[in-house]
């Protein structure tokens, strides 16, 4: 039973994945993500806390620094060479139809979206980093950084071309500033310090916005039957959905309590004033 099950799984694997994907290692098999994810589980489990025990260090802060920016080329990478390819195909921000060719810029399509993902694998390694600075790791990165190559990975296996290269052009639109501002954060405390109440907020509202276009857009598929999608498109899209949702959750909540974190930090600063008898003016003077 299990080995027939497995079977059909491989089978429908090959039969229906984009022939392209297996000139890519991560996307010609189902397994090189699932070994990424497994081995990034253990190290944040077992090796960094059996090694440092919640030690916290300062250098990680620099080294997230050059992660993001890394990150941010890799943005870069697909907003300008990505556009770059749909404008030779003449494919238009509606519908970019599945192709699976070898040819020509068809081919070139699918190695952007296959460069573009495993850079943005790379970005397991933060959490290795906020570990070491902080002496823990942040449940909703942890989580991040197991779903979200794992979705991302199988989509674009089935879809390496088409209209999921818009998928990575609205992501990276909504991390390029992220990503801009959080390397500035953590170069600098003081403008961390300055800047943490608009920074939620902005993080909220272009979580919001990212989420809004990319739901549009898949929906406005459905009006155009030259794009080619088949019913997985529906599961996957689904659970990027819920991807987004929490995602938008998360931020939304560091929002609220960035603004209750101020509004503590006033109160408190308000409570600590006291005040004294000056003699010769005859009132209370604030100190």
């Amino acid at each position: 039973m299990f080995n027939e099950t497995y079977q059909s799984l491989i089978n429908f694997w090959y039969e229906h994945g984009d022939p392209r994907a297996q000139d890519f290692f991560i996307l010609r098999s189902p397994f090189p993500v699932l070994w990424l994810i497994a081995i990034y589980i253990v190290i944040c489990k077992l090796v960094l806390p059996a090694i440092f025990k919640g030690k916290k260090y300062q250098w990680p802060r620099y080294a997230l620094v050059v992660t993001y920016i890394i990150q941010l080329g890799n943005c870069f990478f697909v907003i300008f060479y990505g556009t770059y390819l749909m404008v030779q195909l003449k494919f238009n921000l509606r519908c970019e139809p599945l192709i699976p060719s070898f040819d020509g810029y068809y081919y070139e399509y699918a190695k952007c979206i296959n460069i573009w993902l495993l850079i943005k694998n790379l970005e397991m390694l933060e959490s290795f980093l906020v570990y070491l600075l902080y002496g823990v790791v942040p449940r909703f990165i942890f989580i991040h950084h197991i779903f979200f190559p794992l979705f991302l990975t199988y989509f674009i296996h089935f879809y390496l071309g088409g209209s999921p290269l818009m998928f990575g052009l609205f992501h990276s639109l909504d991390h390029a500033f992220n990503y801009i501002f959080i390397a500035l954060r953590m170069y600098s405390d003081e403008y961390r310090k300055k800047s943490d109440s608009w920074f939620k907020k902005y993080q909220f509202l272009s979580s919001v916005v990212s989420m809004i276009a990319t739901v549009i857009f898949f929906m406005q598929l459905e009006t155009r039957p030259d794009c080619d999608y088949t019913i997985f498109k529906y599961a996957s899209t689904l659970f990027f959905m819920v991807f987004l949702v929490l995602t938008v959750y998360y931020r939304a909540k560091n929002f609220v309590n960035a603004k209750k974190k101020k509004q503590a930090l006033f109160e408190n600063n308000n409570n600590e004033t006291h005040y004294q008898i000056v003699p010769k003016a005859g009132r209370f003077d604030p100190t």
